[in-house]
């Protein structure tokens, strides 16, 4: 018996020295965390809704996460009375239902911190023990605040910059459209002497550069909002090369400049935008042109390389330091600001250029040292064989057999007295008028069969005069043309809910504006 009671004593000792070592585990482990940590016990009301809890158990961090000191033995009403209802009711439905929880929720009552908890149930459901585990992060709450109204400021920032230059887009198109109309009429004068003449071609190459600094600036905007749609079609990239030579082929003679080109002789098949193919060849020839003294070379070549169609574009100007070299592209960038001031220029002409290459799936590089010129390198996928192109492009309008009544509707006194000296030169009957009241009288007395129309009217919007022109029986037939200044994708999509059939942007050609007049019906009802 003696031997049997030692052995029972020594498995007690035992027993109770191995629950001393876990309970110091565990008291080491509980004091050692960083994150609050404790227990709880909630009472309920006679209708079994939690009012209130006691705090059982509470580790050295519980004082640091939540600024409470002293608060175990003591209910929460006693230590902090304004806690909000809805942690009773949280704790309350843990230690009932036996379902963990893990929120981050606010506690106004303690000085409006942030907290990250972990509750779930201790024990047995009748001890009603919920254990807590949590992190004040008001800190990062606070920074996450901030960073979200640092992204509202700057994409509030950016709405406004894009209204700004939507807005600058119009102020700057109308007066560019009014010269280029005037220029137009100039050249349809006979017998001009050599002074207007010259006269003449500088305005024109000065308003094609100033039109093209102002679409280069609106469609980086554009193309980094995701703001611009491709046209894609199957294109014999040798047309669309030739065609940017040509146009930049007048500022290389100014300069004395050799400008030579040469292409593969068979078809190379992109598929691809050929407005935005021919303004990104544009815009290097431009840039060629900038950094090539008088009577340099600048030589464009384009052949296939494998399944690449590949376009360099080569100068003997300047060159590029190797430092500046790698951040050509970027927005802004520009080399020299002594000499790029000198030269004109944005700084967006090549940042441009890869964007429009990079929505085109190819790629482009520059290879270039100082004083021993430059050379751009476009490498795009070919088409294995060409599609049907979706439009006509060797279509060329016919000039109207008999006279076609035009209604224009412009507040801008020049652009209107420029447009229509343009339109009856060319044998339309014309009729002007300057705001939205007079239009809606005018057409019903002319019935004419097109109307260009201006948007930004002073005192009827030009959207909603199209509105109104397209549910007048007696006007339904009539080609309607926007011929404004606001040219982003959502000033487009305006323009094509009101019902209006064209959507040009000034300054554009009167060619273009006589090609579409073309299509008018002689009737309009």
């Amino acid at each position: 018996m003696k031997d049997d009671a030692l052995l029972s004593r020594q498995a007690m000792e035992k027993a109770f020295q191995e629950l001393k070592e876990s309970e110091e585990r565990y008291r080491s482990l509980f004091n050692s965390i960083d994150e609050g940590f404790c227990v709880i016990e909630m009472y309920f009301d006679s209708d079994g809704k939690p009012a209130d809890f006691r705090f059982l158990e509470a580790n050295p961090a519980f004082e640091k996460q939540s600024g409470l000191s002293g608060a175990v033995g003591k209910c929460v009403r006693e230590i902090l009375p304004q806690l909000e209802t809805h942690w009773y009711e949280t704790y309350g439905r843990v230690a009932l239902t036996g379902e963990s929880i893990r929120f981050i929720d606010e506690a106004r009552a303690l000085d409006g911190r942030w907290f990250d908890v972990y509750a779930f149930r201790l024990g047995a459901p009748e001890c009603r023990r919920v254990a807590i585990l949590f992190s004040d992060i008001s800190e990062r709450r606070r920074l996450q605040e901030k960073t979200r109204e640092q992204a509202d400021s700057l994409a509030d920032l950016n709405r406004h910059k894009d209204q700004f230059l939507a807005m600058l887009s119009h102020e700057l198109r109308n007066p560019l459209a009014a010269i280029q109309y005037a220029v137009q009429a100039l050249r349809l004068q006979p017998n001009k002497d050599p002074i207007q003449a010259e006269a003449q071609e500088t305005l024109d190459r000065q308003v094609s550069q100033l039109t093209r600094l102002v679409d280069d600036l609106l469609d980086v905007s554009r193309i980094t909002t995701g703001r611009i749609q491709l046209k894609l079609e199957s294109l014999d990239l040798r047309d669309v090369v030739h065609r940017a030579v040509e146009t930049c082929r007048p500022k290389a003679d100014q300069k004395g400049q050799r400008l030579t080109e040469s292409s593969a002789d068979q078809a190379m098949w992109v598929e691809g935008d050929a407005v935005r193919l021919e303004q990104v060849f544009v815009n290097l020839l431009d840039n060629a042109n900038k950094y090539t003294d008088r009577e340099g070379l600048i030589a464009v070549t384009l052949q296939k390389e494998g399944d690449e169609a590949v376009l360099r574009v080569r100068d003997n100007g300047v060159g590029i330091a190797a430092e500046v070299l790698p951040k050509v592209f970027e927005l802004f960038m520009q080399a020299d600001q002594a000499l790029d001031r000198a030269q004109g220029g944005l700084g967006v002409g090549l940042a441009l250029v890869q964007l429009l290459v990079a929505m085109h799936e190819g790629r482009v590089e520059a290879r270039s040292e100082v004083g021993q010129g430059s050379e751009f390198i476009i490498r795009l996928p070919v088409c294995p064989s060409p599609r049907k192109r979706t439009d006509d492009r060797n279509k060329t309008a016919q000039p109207p057999t008999d006279a076609l009544r035009v209604l224009v509707v412009e507040d801008n006194l020049d652009v209107a007295r420029s447009i229509a000296r343009l339109l009856r030169v060319s044998g339309y009957d014309v009729r002007v008028v300057h705001n939205g009241a007079s239009t809606m009288t005018a057409a019903l007395e002319f019935m004419p069969n097109a109307v260009l129309l201006d948007i930004g009217l002073p005192d009827v919007d030009g959207l909603q005069l199209a509105k109104w022109i397209r549910q007048e029986p007696a006007l339904r037939n009539v080609l309607l043309v926007a011929l404004t200044g606001y040219g982003l994708e959502s000033d487009k999509q305006r323009v094509r809910e009101a019902g209006i059939d064209h959507h040009l942007v000034k300054p554009v050609s009167f060619e273009k504006v006589n090609s579409i007049l073309a299509t008018a019906t002689r009737k309009p009802g």
